[in-house]
């Protein structure tokens, strides 16, 4: 059963909304000629140990939609709060994804060769122990905009694993460009011409994406394994999970989260200016995300009823 998914008001200060595209002010030419190092902005929330692992799922039962014959499979990250503070801090891109970031003009703003994108390093460590003496934590999805790589929220993602969430961020596959998976294998945007219908087989797929994300963390949560490779997952991860508090944060608007959104699951108001989805009549509208930043208690979330 896919739990329900809730809007998320991104009420945190302007200086984490300005840096949510996971790069900050701090990127300057290391030497004359030479590519800029960058740093990401570090998280200001309480609880500052944090971890990342990364999930290949694949659906086996689903056509891929932008490439004929091909399984659906993405890539997601998982940030969480991890036990201590320990181990060397995790890329903020994969070998591959920098690697073509590097060569090309990247995300219409960086020229290549421009930026040293395999050197950026999160404040997350890889694969370390979940911390789990705050229980399981609201699970919040991010979304990207179109064509937007998942790394862009890492600085979103880490700031709300400082305030007592766990995040996942998704990477919608031939959509977003490039995408790395196991063993070095990096795909690269493939759409179908402008148009509506490129538009519709963009939302038909991210809508489905988000849902097989929902069932893997379920089966995370009940301790599987969703990873298609079977590599080894952060100790107590699945313990982490309350996936009776789901929030939503994407790119794409709300179009998306009301198609994710069951019905009679509550939405809660809108990350994105734009047309807000109701609740049902008599349902409350209630925030993810308090005034501070943190989770409100769990009376104050919206679950099936």
């Amino acid at each position: 059963m896919r739990s329900p998914v809730l809007r998320i008001p991104l009420v945190l200060p302007l200086a984490l909304a300005l840096a949510a595209c996971g790069t900050s002010a701090q990127a300057a030419r290391t030497a004359a000629g030479a590519p800029a190092a960058f740093g990401l902005p570090a998280p200001t929330g309480p609880h500052r140990a944090i971890g990342t692992t990364e999930l290949h799922l694949v659906d086996h039962a689903r056509p891929d939609p932008w490439v004929p014959g091909r399984a659906r499979e993405l890539m997601v990250s998982v940030f969480y709060p991890a036990a201590r503070r320990s181990g060397p801090a995790a890329p903020y891109l994969r070998p591959g994804v920098a690697k073509v970031l590097s060569e090309a003009d990247a995300l219409g703003v960086f020229k290549a060769g421009t930026v040293d994108w395999a050197a950026a390093r999160t404040h997350a460590a890889a694969s370390v122990p979940a911390d789990l003496r705050g229980g399981a934590r609201p699970v919040v999805l991010y979304s990207p905009g179109f064509g937007v790589p998942r790394a862009l929220g890492t600085t979103l993602a880490e700031e709300l694993v400082t305030r007592g969430y766990v995040v996942v961020t998704v990477d919608h596959t031939y959509e977003t460009a490039p995408v790395e998976f196991p063993g070095g294998r990096v795909e690269n945007q493939r759409l179908s011409g402008p148009g509506p219908e490129r538009l519709k087989t963009a939302l038909d797929a991210r809508v489905k994406d988000t849902r097989l994300v929902l069932d893997r963390l379920a089966g995370l949560r009940d301790g599987r394994n969703p990873d298609a490779e079977g590599r080894a997952l952060p100790p107590g991860l699945g313990r982490t999970l309350d996936l009776s508090r789901v929030g939503m944060d994407d790119g794409v608007g709300a179009r998306l989260r009301h198609r994710v959104l069951r019905p009679g699951a509550a939405r809660a108001a809108p990350a994105h200016p734009g047309p807000a989805v109701s609740p049902p009549p008599g349902r409350p509208v209630h925030p993810l995300i308090r005034s501070d930043g943190s989770p409100p208690p769990g009376r104050m979330i919206s679950r099936r009823g």
